[in-house]
C-alpha cells in the first residue's frame, strides 16, 4: 500500500491531470464490471422470461427472445413468426409453463432455404421446454415445444438464432412431400427413420416416425432401423397435392433397410 501511495504521489507531482484521468478510467471500468455482474441473467430468470413472453401472447415480445429482431435473418424471422409464433397464438392456449432441460446435441441442427444455409454458430448451453396448457373448449391439444438457448454478450440469454451462409441458386422452388411408414401388423412398433433429401442442390437429413411432411426438391433415400415387431414396412411417398403415391414399396425391415428413392442431382 505504501508503494502504491508513493507512486501515486510521484505521478501526481508530475501530472495531476494524468493521475485523475487514469483513476477515472479505472473507476469506470470497475463500475462497468460491477454493473454487468449485477445485471447478469440466470438461466432460471431466462426461463421465467420465456414463459412471461408467451403468456403475454405478444408476437413481438416472443420474437425478441431470439435477440434483436432487426438483426435476425429475414427468412428465419418469417419462419419463426408465421410457422410457429402466429400458429401457436391462434391455437387458443390458456397459459404456458416453462422448464429448463440440459443441452441436447441433436437439437443443434442446420437447415437449408433458398440460397442460404442456416446453422448454429455455437453449441447451445441448455433447452427451455415450453408446455402449452390447452383450453378444453377449443380443438387445440396443447403439447410441448423445446428450444435451445445460449448466453449473449450482455450477460443475458437468448433462444438460438442461426448464422447464415449464402450460396447461388438458379433452380426451381421446393415441393412438399409426405412420407408414411405402414405395417400390416396392428400395433407394431415403427422406429424413427432417417430421410435423406435434396434441398437447393444440398443434401439434408430429416427424421420421421410413422409420418412426416416437409419441403424438398427430391427424396433421395430412407434409412430404417431394424423392426423387431414386424417383418416388413410399406413406404409410401406422396408429392404436393397428389393423392396417388409417387413411390410405394414394401420392404423387409427386420434387420433394417436402406431404400433408394431418387438419384442425387449431378
Amino acid at each position: 500500500m505504501t508503494v502504491l501511495i508513493t507512486h501515486a504521489r510521484i505521478a501526481s507531482e508530475k501530472s495531476p491531470d494524468l493521475v485523475s484521468g487514469s483513476l477515472m478510467k479505472r473507476l469506470l471500468l470497475l463500475a462497468a464490471i460491477l454493473a454487468t455482474s449485477l445485471h447478469a441473467e440466470t438461466e432460471k430468470e431466462f426461463c421465467e422470461r420465456v414463459a412471461k413472453a408467451w403468456n403475454s401472447k405478444n408476437a413481438a415480445g416472443i420474437l425478441a427472445l431470439y435477440g434483436d429482431p432487426a438483426k435476425l435473418d429475414p427468412d428465419f424471422k418469417n419462419q419463426i413468426t408465421t410457422g410457429m409464433i402466429d400458429f401457436k397464438l391462434k391455437s387458443g392456449y390458456l397459459k404456458v409453463d416453462a422448464t429448463l432441460l440440459p443441452p441436447d446435441p441433436t437439437s443443434n441442427k442446420s437447415f437449408v432455404t433458398k440460397g442460404k444455409i442456416m446453422y448454429s454458430p455455437s453449441e447451445p448451453i441448455g433447452i427451455v421446454k415450453v408446455s402449452f396448457v390447452r383450453d378444453e373448449k377449443s380443438k387445440f391439444s396443447g403439447g410441448d415445444m423445446s428450444m435451445s438457448f445460449n448466453k449473449v454478450s450482455d450477460g443475458t440469454f437468448a433462444l438460438v438464432s442461426p448464422a447464415v451462409k449464402t450460396f447461388e441458386w438458379t433452380g426451381g422452388d421446393m415441393t412438399s412431400f409426405n412420407v408414411q411408414l405402414k405395417s400390416d401388423k396392428e400395433g407394431a412398433f415403427i422406429p424413427q427413420a432417417i430421410i435423406v433429401v435434396e434441398k437447393y442442390g444440398h443434401l439434408d437429413w430429416l427424421t420421421t416416425g410413422k409420418s412426416v411432411s416437409f419441403p424438398a426438391h427430391k427424396v433421395i433415400s430412407l434409412i430404417i432401423s431394424p423392426t423387431p415387431d414386424t417383418e416388413s414396412l410399406t413406404v409410401e411417398i406422396t408429392k404436393g397435392m397428389e393423392r396417388k403415391p409417387v413411390f410405394k414399396k414394401t420392404v423387409n425391415t427386420s434387420q433394417g433397410a436402406i431404400i433408394a428413392i431418387e438419384s442425387v442431382t449431378p
